[in-house]
């Protein structure tokens, strides 16, 4: 059966695909079935894309259902490319930067850079008129981020959905390739670049083509004040963190086992997909994450807590949040401090968010 309002996502590369259910209310809510591919290169096997689409739509033919791909882009050319966009993909491109940027690090396995041949298959498809597309860059300590502001106001290139840094989670050994000084040129060259976004006239305006320094900046000092857990009633089954019920979302692996997310390990499945979903695993694995959550009811900025069990998890199972988070309530309360600073000389920077928007609709001023 589908499930409307969420997503399934298809794990992609030669052999190596699984889905992710976020799964929602039934099928009878006024809300759209999304099923979204991702990997690895979710392109390296198109024919099971196909045929999952073909699936979908001969089995659920009174559904509009919206599909998402995440690429690297260098596989969407030609049938690809048509197909996807007859179909009304929403393409997300993981395109981190002009040539020297984008090429540090995505590369072919005889170590080409993919710049050239992405830009290509980007550029044929923005030509076409195609208007269902976005850039979702990644950055590190050796990015030069003014280049990646004026790259991505390029009428060329897709809009940024979303602008992250490499992740440190999970034991990943990436940034042991680079010095304590790299780092700490690259905190003095995010000071100046916040600084510079914050001066800028355009930082004021809601712009229908968000710039990469509006997704580092504008929209962290949005979340900071408008986040919705901090504006919404606790749940009761989830009292702390940001980390969602076991069950409302799911990631189905390459096996068939059901996971609470796609980027966690495999260590914690409540089921599959031939037994259907074991509420009990669901009730241990919430029981043993917040049995571990110590230093959460006593913390004076939960509200504003982001983190979810990818912050925690370990091969050997969850991290106590009083061994995680030593540092987290003097973060917060400089990240709040700096954005009260920056909204009181620019108000506008939450005034003309689609969040601020609502709220005021909805709630009033």
């Amino acid at each position: 059966m589908l499930w409307r309002g969420e997503a399934i996502l298809l794990r992609g590369g030669q052999k190596r695909i699984g889905v992710s259910l976020y799964r929602g209310v039934k099928i009878e809510s006024a809300k759209t079935p999304a099923i979204g591919f991702y990997g690895g290169e979710p392109l390296l096997n198109f024919k099971l894309i196909k045929d999952c689409v073909d699936y979908v739509e001969s089995r659920y033919k009174k559904y509009k259902v919206r599909y998402y791909i995440t690429t690297n882009g260098s596989l969407l050319n030609g049938e690809i490319a048509d197909w996807i966009m007859d179909h009304d993909f929403g393409i997300s491109v993981s395109l981190d930067g002009p040539e020297e940027e984008h090429d540090r690090n995505r590369v072919y396995r005889n170590k080409k850079g993919t710049f050239r041949d992405v830009m290509e298959n980007i550029n044929k498809i923005i030509n076409s008129g195609y208007k269902n597309i976005d850039s979702m860059p990644v950055f590190d300590w050796k990015s030069d981020l003014f280049k990646l502001e004026e790259f991505f106001n390029r009428t060329d290139v897709p809009p940024v959905s979303r602008a992250t840094s490499v992740s440190r989670n999970g034991g990943s050994r990436y940034y042991e390739q680079f010095t304590m000084e790299d780092h700490q040129a690259f905190l003095d060259q995010l000071k100046r670049a916040k600084e510079h976004y914050f001066k800028e006239p355009y930082c004021q305006e809601k712009s229908e083509r968000p710039s990469f320094f509006y997704r580092l900046f504008g929209e962290s000092i949005t979340n900071t004040f408008l986040m919705p857990k901090s504006l919404n009633y606790l749940q009761l089954l989830m009292p702390v963190t940001s980390a969602c019920i076991p069950g409302s979302k799911l990631f189905v692996d390459v096996n068939g086992n059901f996971h609470a997310c796609e980027k966690i390990n495999y260590q914690l499945p409540f089921g599959n997909v031939n037994e259907g979903i074991n509420f009990e695993l669901i009730r241990k694995l919430r029981n043993d994450y917040l049995n571990h959550m110590d230093k959460c009811l006593n913390c004076r900025v939960s509200r504003r807590c982001s983190h979810c069990y990818l912050i925690f998890i370990t091969n050997e199972g969850f991290l106590c949040s009083s061994e995680v988070c030593k540092d987290v309530e003097k973060a917060v309360k400089t990240e709040l401090s700096e954005s009260i600073s920056i909204v009181e000389k620019n108000p506008n920077v939450l005034n003309k968010t689609n969040i601020s928007k609502n709220i005021k609709k909805y709630c009033g001023d």
